[in-house]
């Protein structure tokens, strides 16, 4: 009766396995790039809480550290006194102002380093304290071109005076 169908089942089952394979393994493929970029998505957002606590943890510490907290006041009488530069002079190197100056500096510093290698969250940090961050910067640059100078080394807080520049660059 339908002899011709054993020839056509001959041929179309091996084609609809072939088509069934194929099938399965862009399923497949499709499932794989989809996890992958799950866990991306994850991965990136764990990444994030975790730049952004660090951040707050370094606030709470900015704010509640004695021993920060006396630097930070001593360095804002020596910046009121003015002429910061006057600090960097050889005969001023052990003093106890140039601790205090140091301090602020190599906290700004470790900051920025932080930020651009995304150990903290720049937009937290930047909100906080980008208005006093400049400011800063603005009264420090003379004495840490005097720093390079003297010690002719050209990167000595760098990526402070990177990070402070762009931010003063910015209107918002």
């Amino acid at each position: 009766m339908h002899h011709w169908l054993i020839p056509v089942a001959q041929i179309a089952s091996p084609i609809c396995a072939a088509i069934g394979v194929i099938i399965a393994v862009w399923n497949a493929q499709k499932s794989i790039r989809a996890t992958t970029e799950n866990a991306q998505r994850s991965g990136e957002g764990s990444r994030k809480i975790a730049q952004r606590r660090a951040t707050l943890d370094l606030i709470v510490l900015e704010q509640t550290n004695s021993k920060l907290f006396k630097k930070r006041r001593e360095f804002l009488r020596l910046r009121q006194e003015g002429d910061l530069i006057r600090w960097a002079s050889p005969e001023n190197a052990a003093s106890e102002a140039v601790s205090h100056i140091s301090a602020v500096m190599n906290k700004y510093e470790m900051v920025a380093l932080g930020i651009e290698n995304e150990a903290l969250c720049e937009i937290v940090y930047k909100d906080w304290l980008k208005t006093t961050f400049v400011k800063d910067w603005v009264e420090l640059q003379g004495y840490v071109y005097e720093l390079r100078r003297r010690h002719n080394n050209p990167h000595l807080y760098e990526r402070f005076e990177r990070l402070a520049k762009k931010w003063q660059g910015e209107n918002c």
